[in-house]
Parts: structure tokens; sequence; C-alpha cells
């Protein structure tokens, strides 16, 4: 059975086949692969995985291996209007995210927080003092800050080679976890301010007690 992340499910669904093409496999691109199209098997969004072909099976049929998920993008981007040099590093985290290459992608998260951190604290020259300073500025919360420094420590682990590694489902939670800190940043806190903008709240003035009132 054929799988793929669904985000309209948010799961990973069943991939209806509707149409199989075999590429490559020639001098040009030596490595054949297969491109699969189809729906969700619960709410017909539709889907484009490759697959390498790695041989045949015992009745002569090819076999694959999931390579990639081609459309849609295993994880949605976040719609805001970014800094040029956060956008920079949250475009490239999200291709690697699409493309499955979870190692680099934590190192793009890593890098994209930095990018953050920068925008608050241009002196910041480590990315633990950014958040340091989102934290200390209130930009994020206690619980925002301790997922920064998660990301931090991930992210370090994944820009040098050492005999720790990185699951491919931490790789991929770190992704969720960096759109929803600029979820926060960059959507969210301006609706905020925005509505804050509109309806200023003022205190309210205690009523005061009738003037026969017992005391």
């Amino acid at each position: 059975m054929t799988t793929f992340y669904c985000p309209e499910c948010n799961a990973r669904v069943q991939l209806v086949i509707e149409k199989t093409y075999s590429f490559g496999g020639n001098e040009s691109t030596p490595e054949c692969a297969q491109a699969r199209f189809g729906h969700c098997a619960l709410c017909q969004q539709p889907a484009l995985l490759r697959f390498i072909e790695t041989g045949v099976d015992a009745n002569g049929f090819p076999t694959a291996e999931f390579d990639i998920q081609l459309f849609p993008a295993a994880l949605a981007r976040i719609n805001a209007a970014l800094p040029e040099r956060v956008e920079e590093s949250y475009i490239e985290a999200m291709k690697c995210a699409g493309a499955q290459a979870w190692l680099a992608a934590a190192v793009m998260v890593r890098r994209t927080l930095e990018a953050i951190g920068q925008e608050f604290d241009p002196k910041a020259r480590r990315l633990f003092d950014g958040l340091a300073k989102m934290k200390e500025q209130g930009v994020i919360s206690e619980e925002l800050w301790r997922w920064g420094e998660a990301l931090r420590f991930l992210g370090n682990t994944g820009a040098h080679p050492s005999g720790d590694k990185i699951q491919d489902a931490d790789a991929k939670d770190a992704v969720e976890f960096l759109n929803a800190i600029i979820q926060n940043i960059y959507v969210l806190r301006p609706k905020f301010q925005a509505m804050q903008a509109r309806r200023p709240l003022s205190p309210r003035t205690p009523e005061k007690p009738p003037a026969d009132a017992d005391h």
C-alpha cells in the first residue's frame, strides 16, 4: 500500500493511485525512477510521489523505494511577511523538509532561529543570546524559549559530525516547532498588536458606591 502525508487530513494516509509513470534508466539518467499520481483515500487531496526502482520481485514486477513527496509539500510553509535574512533560511529549511533531507533541515532550522534572534538583538553573537533577548523582551514565552533551546541543540548536533544521530522524526518535529515559533512571532503577534490599536484597552474605573450606602 502506498501512503503519503496529507496536510488536509494532517495524517499519513493511503494514496489511491491513478497514474504511474517510469522514467530514467538511460545514459543521461541512469537511475530509474517512478512517479505515482493519485489522491487521498479520505479527502481526495491530489498527490504526486517519486519512487526509486530498486529491482524486481519474484513475479517480475518492479520494486520501488519511496524517495520524495513532490506534492503537496510534506510540511506547509507559514504564509507571513518575514525579514529577508529570516525568509532566506526558512525557505531553505522548508525545501529540505519537502525533500525529506532531515539532517539538512535540522541545520537550516537552527540557522533560521539564529536569523530571527538577530532581528531582535543585532549584537547577539550566539543563538543562545538571541533567544534569551527575545524571551526578555516578551517576544517569546517560556515554552517557546524551551522549544528554541531544543532546536538549537538539535541544529548543533546536525552541523557537526559526531556519534550523535538525528532521527527523522526529531528533525520533522523541529520544522513543525519552527513553524509554531514563526506563527507566534510574525503572524499572531502582529495581529494582536493590530487588534490592540483598533480596540485600545483602558483600565476599568471602579464604580463609586451610592452616597447613602451602608458602611
